[in-house]
């Protein structure tokens, strides 16, 4: 298989600004109260422009959506069998790894889909991936197994349609051998390959993965790192639909951590989002690549750990990241300007801003689901 060649440059391309204020203010708001509700959320929003929330409650056996009717979140329950049994949350005090689902509509018809995880890890043959969705010829939601499920149990999974297709793509990582998988809807069935065969040894920690479609060429490229606690490398593949091949990028970095964050310029540049450096000393960084070459930048180091679980996104050719503070227990916001990082603290009350999840609609507002650890409660932020 063909390997792009990697020229790492140590030199930013961009200064970060002083603190700013966006175009507009923001309001924020509560979705779920529920305190069994897990810390991941993801946020959507369908082709009239209403925003969508899907997250888990029962340490991540149960399955929720909400469509926010202009006053209120309309809720519901759409998969889970309502009972203590974790998928990848806390399990009697071990601590694992708790990542949310991964939610979206289908381009062509609007049809909302959500990718999760369930797979506890404590033994052989565990469910791996939950593909759910709304029949309209049964009326009602419905889960399935995409590819069968995986051998492992689940670290996290990310969610992409495919630009020309419509046709969902799902990545994971496979967390008992470490396998980045890949799953795709050929029109009649899934398909399951293997972009990375994992090193091994790497348990419930990893590993973390994400994935977007290339704009300009219409292929799906994927980010990933080994380790949700500890730094190791942050690697980078993309897809060659005629060969049918991965191209790959080892050691962007070798000190990433957490989930990243994979997004396309309307150009075609992909940038990658992630928090780098150690537990106890992180910022926010942002991957370039043009050409062959990846182009870091220190987003925000502003306080001692930050840049923790970033959601990136581009309104047009604007690259925004929702990412939390860990030290400050804030939600933050980064943009980039034409030559600079503006920075700004989004919400501070209580413990929050992780697992945030942002949108745009079409008219370029911005909408970002997160968790509040104080409270275990999902909340939301949006224009006011």
């Amino acid at each position: 298989m063909k390997r792009a060649p990697l020229v790492v440059a140590a030199v930013s391309l961009f200064l970060v600004g002083a603190l700013a204020t966006p175009a507009f203010a923001w309001q924020f708001g509560l979705v779920d109260s529920n305190d069994g509700d897990s810390q991941g959320t993801s946020l959507a929003i369908d082709k009239s422009g209403t925003v969508f929330v899907a997250w888990e409650e029962n340490h991540g056996d149960d399955l929720w959506w909400a469509n926010w009717t202009g006053s209120a979140w309309s809720k519901k329950q759409v998969g889970g069998i309502g009972s203590f049994i974790s998928c990848y949350g806390e399990i009697s005090g071990l601590g694992y790894p708790d990542y949310g689902p991964s939610a979206g509509f289908k381009p062509d018809n609007g049809k909302a889909r959500i990718a999760s995880a369930c797979g506890t890890d404590l033994g052989e043959g565990t469910m791996a991936v939950r593909w759910t969705y709304y029949s309209t010829s049964k009326k009602k939601w419905v889960t399935e197994e995409p590819g069968g499920g995986l051998a492992g149990g689940a670290t996290n999974v990310a969610l992409a349609f495919d630009p020309d297709t419509s046709y969902p793509n799902i990545v994971v990582g496979d967390r008992r051998y470490s396998d980045v998988t890949w799953l795709h809807w050929d029109g009649s069935t899934w398909l399951q390959d293997v972009v990375q065969d994992g090193p091994g040894g790497f348990g419930v920690r990893g590993p973390l993965v994400t994935i977007a479609f290339n704009p300009v060429t219409g292929e799906p490229s994927v980010a990933w790192l080994y380790r949700e606690d500890i730094p190791t490398s942050l690697d980078y593949a993309t897809y060659d639909s005629a060969t049918k091949t991965w191209t790959k990028t080892f050691g962007i970095v070798t000190d990433a951590m957490g989930v990243p964050s994979l997004t396309f310029g309307p150009d075609g540049t992909p940038w990658i989002a992630f928090q780098e450096g150690t537990d106890t000393a992180s910022h926010l960084e942002a991957a370039q690549l043009t050409g062959s070459t990846w182009t870091m930048t220190n987003v925000d180091s502003t306080s001692t750990v930050t840049g923790v679980e970033p959601s990136a996104a581009f309104t047009g050719s604007k690259l925004r990241v929702a990412y939390y503070d860990e030290t400050n227990g804030n939600l933050r916001w980064a943009s980039l300007g034409s030559t600079a990082w503006s920075l700004k603290t989004l919400e501070s009350t209580n413990d929050v801003g992780d697992f945030p999840s942002l949108a745009f609609n079409s008219s370029a507002s911005a909408y970002i689901s997160y968790y509040d650890l104080t409270k275990q409660d999902v909340r939301w932020a949006r224009p006011s």
